[in-house]
C-alpha cells in the first residue's frame, strides 16, 4: 500500500524505519534531528569507536531478537539496544555486556516505555 510523504509529496512504500516518509526524507530527518535536537551525551557516546567495537560485537551472529526472540529473516535489521539507559550507567554504554540485539519494534517500544 503506498502512501504519500508528509515531508516531499511523492508516494512511497512504508516500511518499520519510515512510515510517513519516504526514504531520503526520513533520512535527512534522522539527520537534522541528530545534529539539532538528540541529547548531547548520547550523541557523543553513539559516535564514538568503543561504542561502534561494542555494537559489531553484540550484532556479530545475532540470529533473532534478545526480547520478543522473533528471528532476523521475520523482523529484518536488528540494533545493539542497551539495557540500562546511557543516562542511568554510562559505564556500561560502551560495554558489549550492557548490550542486546533488537529488533526496531522492541527498541522504540522499550525507549518510549521508559
Amino acid at each position: 500500500m503506498k502512501k504519500v510523504c508528509g515531508a516531499c509529496g511523492r508516494a512511497f512504500t512504508p516500511t518499520a524505519k519510515a512510515r510517513y516518509r519516504c526514504g531520503p526524507c526520513q533520512t535527512r530527518y534522522y539527520t537534522t534531528y541528530n545534529r539539532t535536537q538528540r541529547d548531547p551525551l548520547a550523541r557523543a557516546v553513539y559516535a564514538s569507536g568503543a561504542y561502534q567495537r561494542a555494537r559489531r560485537e553484540v550484532l556479530e551472529g545475532a540470529t533473532h531478537c534478545a526480547w520478543c526472540r522473533r528471528p532476523v529473516s521475520e523482523v529484518g535489521k536488528l540494533t545493539a539496544g542497551h539495557l540500562r539507559p546511557i543516562r542511568q550507567d554510562l559505564d556500561m554504554a560502551t560495554d558489549p555486556a550492557g548490550m542486546a540485539p533488537q529488533c526496531r519494534g522492541c527498541q522504540e517500544r522499550e525507549k518510549y516505555r521508559r
